[in-house]
């Protein structure tokens, strides 16, 4: 998707999916079973489904929000299925 992200398109749109994996309120725990830290060990909470869509919809392009504490958020920044 962002192959092109010299363009003014793939920034824009790069810039967007990264503002969907941190403008919400969904709270994030990894799986304690997993001792790798891979993004499908990630479980997401959300009081409203709607943000919940906007989080997942930027982790399937590869925007990945991983962490939150009281005066961050951490994403990781890939390619789509990464």
């Amino acid at each position: 998707m962002f192959q092109n992200s010299a363009g003014p398109q793939g920034t824009a749109l790069r810039e967007f999916y990264t503002m969907l994996a941190v403008c919400h309120t969904v709270m994030v725990e990894r799986e304690k079973t997993k001792l790798g830290m891979e993004d499908s060990d990630l479980k997401y909470s959300a009081s409203s489904p709607d943000e919940l869509a906007l989080v997942m919809g930027a982790k399937e392009v590869g925007i990945v929000y991983h962490k939150r504490t009281a005066t961050t958020i951490s994403i990781k920044l890939g390619m789509p299925g990464s």
